[in-house]
């Protein structure tokens, strides 16, 4: 199942260091395969991105 829309990145993302942006952009197009942070999403993004819960936990250090 795909969900449909449009994806938007901030150029922000940019200054971001790469692993944290790729973290960003993988979570996004996620969505686009499960709309919410659901158990079939956790899985998508373990599958693409195994080190996706400290690249989160890291990317905190950036928003503030």
């Amino acid at each position: 199942m795909f969900t449909t829309g449009r994806l938007t990145l901030n150029t922000e993302l940019l200054d971001l260091p790469k692993e944290l942006g790729k973290f960003v952009i993988v979570h996004e197009l996620v969505h686009l395969l499960a709309p919410n942070h659901g158990k079939m999403f956790k899985c998508f993004m373990s599958a693409y991105l195994p080190d996706c819960e400290e690249r989160e936990k890291r990317l905190q250090g950036y928003v503030s």
